[in-house]
């Protein structure tokens, strides 16, 4: 039998036939660091990809913590500062868990697997989540109650200089939480190490997601602004529509933590 003529060129399936190129990414996003605009336009996507457990939490999340005001405003005064935060705390709460459940199946969907609302739930710990969660918020609190003495506009800014820091490392904290499955001192070392020298990028995408989410209130404000009676609705569209982004946009920041840290090309 004559030998198949000589190519100069490479045989796109490789050696013997077999094809050598790499395979996608299991959940459709490349696991490398991403930019600003791959986050956003990723995050999209797998809301997309996900819409019925995104939609089914965050609007069950939104309408458990809208209920939950309602009910507490016929209750408690909120006219100090103790009052507001026992006023606000249980809507917190139920906000914060509905998002790291989010953040969960948004981690398990990068991952190329899909999980229901109740499993995304039991994957992001509530307990722990809250543990995490207060441990952080009472060191802001405290610095509240400490420069209160100082005036209600040095109080604001203490408070603001102290929130910024804590609420840029545990939102990775509570995302390896949500993702990963570490107890909160584990999670605390992990996210530590994950953004090593990336605190500043962590801090930017977290800018980014508030004017995403300030962009998105707009939107919708301004079509619902012409009928009074539907802003309440508008406000709660809102409210979901920015949940089900924030999670998107804090599972792909912890992706991305991830990728530059452990060198994934």
């Amino acid at each position: 039998m004559p030998n198949p003529p000589h190519s100069d060129e490479q045989d796109p399936a490789g050696p013997g036939g077999w094809n050598t190129a790499p395979p996608p990414p299991p959940g459709g996003i490349p696991l490398r660091p991403l930019t600003a605009g791959e986050i956003v336009s990723a995050a999209a996507l797998l809301a997309w990809r996900n819409r019925v457990t995104c939609t089914v939490l965050a609007v069950a999340g939104n309408a458990a913590a809208a209920g939950c005001l309602l009910v507490l405003a016929d209750l408690l005064p909120h006219t100090t500062t103790a009052e507001w935060l026992l006023f606000l705390s249980p809507a917190a709460a139920i906000l914060l868990v509905t998002g790291y459940a989010l953040v969960a199946a948004t981690g398990r969907s990068i991952q190329g697997e899909q999980i229901g609302a109740l499993g995304a739930l039991r994957d992001c710990r509530p307990g722990r989540l809250l543990l995490t969660a207060l441990l952080a918020a009472a060191s802001v609190i405290a610095v509240w109650f400490a420069a209160d003495a100082l005036g209600h506009t040095a109080a604001l800014a203490a408070t603001v200089l102290a929130a910024v820091p804590v609420v840029t490392t545990t939102a990775v904290t509570l995302c390896v939480q949500a993702v990963e499955g570490l107890r909160p001192a584990a999670a605390l070392r992990r996210s530590w190490t994950l953004l090593g020298s990336n605190l500043w990028r962590a801090f930017g995408y977290l800018i980014l997601l508030t004017l995403l989410a300030t962009a998105i209130f707009l939107l919708v404000g301004c079509l619902f602004v012409m009928w009074p009676p539907l802003q309440g609705v508008a406000a709660f569209l809102t409210s979901v529509l920015s949940t089900i982004l924030a999670a998107g946009v804090l599972a792909l920041l912890h992706s991305d933590l991830r990728a530059r840290h452990e060198g994934r090309p």
